[in-house]
């Protein structure tokens, strides 16, 4: 019989880690949303966007926080594969 106390004790720990995801994408009145859904697509909230104008393009620093930094990475290369999106980077990363 296997105790409940030494089952705990090999189970990964998580602990939330702050991530900031820096992006340069074209003036497209949908870029936010597209960016935004891929969030919401795995029900995740981010604590922070910032979106600012600059020329022809749209500076976004979107902070979230995550339990890994697989999933950061997946979403770095979901926002990636957005036509809009020219550049993005995690800063930090985690």
């Amino acid at each position: 019989m296997v105790s409940l106390a030494a089952t705990r004790l090999t189970e990964p720990v998580f602990r939330p880690v702050p991530f900031l995801f820096a992006i340069r994408a074209v003036q497209d009145p949908q870029v936010l949303l597209r960016i935004a859904g891929l969030y919401a697509q795995r029900e995740i909230v981010p604590e922070q966007i910032c979106c600012r104008k600059s020329g022809d393009y749209l500076l976004i620093d979107l902070e979230v926080v995550l339990d890994d930094d697989r999933t950061a990475r997946i979403l770095l290369e979901k926002i990636r594969s957005l036509v809009q999106v020219e550049r993005a980077s995690l800063v930090g990363e985690g």
